[in-house]
Parts: structure tokens; sequence; C-alpha cells
């Protein structure tokens, strides 16, 4: 099932899935640097979060893989990546923030039905209730 999803992601062109790579890890340290210039986790961590600094580190590290990678944009709908990211120059665009997809064209049966019923016969010449012309 996940290799299903992997193999689209990879064979899709809008999409690039980027590695965890030594310009990254570097990327990160100078961010620990910025944001944590102390060994204080207390002191760095974001304040009023709850997160646990595993999830903090993982956000952080998606941002450095984002910077080394000259992303300017990602989508998320996650509040403490989504802080990061923008404090750090990238526009976060959230699933809300979305265009509606079009409406199907398909038509349902029950739609075909609707459109192409008649009104009912009247007494002047048009089609008996029956359908069956007198």
């Amino acid at each position: 099932m996940h290799l299903t999803y992997l193999a689209e992601l990879e064979n899709n062109s809008v999409f690039k899935a980027a590695d965890f790579d030594k310009l990254a890890a570097v990327e990160l340290a100078a961010l620990h640097n910025k944001y944590a210039p102390t060994k204080s986790k207390r002191r760095s961590r974001t304040k009023g979060t709850n997160e646990t600094w595993a999830k903090i580190n993982f956000d952080r590290q998606i941002v450095a893989i984002c910077k080394t990678k000259s992303v300017t944009v990602i989508y998320s709908d996650d509040d403490g990546l989504t802080i990061f990211a923008e404090r750090n120059g990238i526009d976060v665009i959230h699933s809300w923030d979305l265009p509606e997809p079009p409406s199907d064209p398909q038509m349902t049966l029950d739609e075909v039905l609707t459109r192409e019923e008649k009104p009912k016969a009247t007494d002047e010449g048009g089609p008996s209730e029956s359908g069956l012309e007198t």
C-alpha cells in the first residue's frame, strides 16, 4: 500500500521527494543555532506549544530540506510546521485555502432523467397522459 503511494508521488512531475542529505543537515544545524543558541530545551522551545521535541525537530528537518532545495511554498495543515516555515520565509498553503475541485461534468442518471422529463399533457392537443396519441 505504501509503495503504491510512493510510486504515485515519484511518477508525478508535480512532486519531488527530497532526502535529508548533508546539505540539509548543515542547514538544520544553522536553524538550531538560530533558534536554540543555548543548550536549554526550555528556552529554545516555541512558546505555548505542546509539541514534542521529536515533532519540533522533524518540522525543522522539513524546513531545512526545503531551504536547500529553494522551495518557496509548502502545502500543510500542521500548525507547528506552518509557524516555523513562515518564520523562515517559506509560504504555507493550507487545504482550506485551496479552491474547490471542479464539479464532475458527468451527470448522474437521476440528473439525466430529471432533465429529460417533459411537461404532462394538456387539453390543447399535446400527448395524452398515457403517452399515446389520440
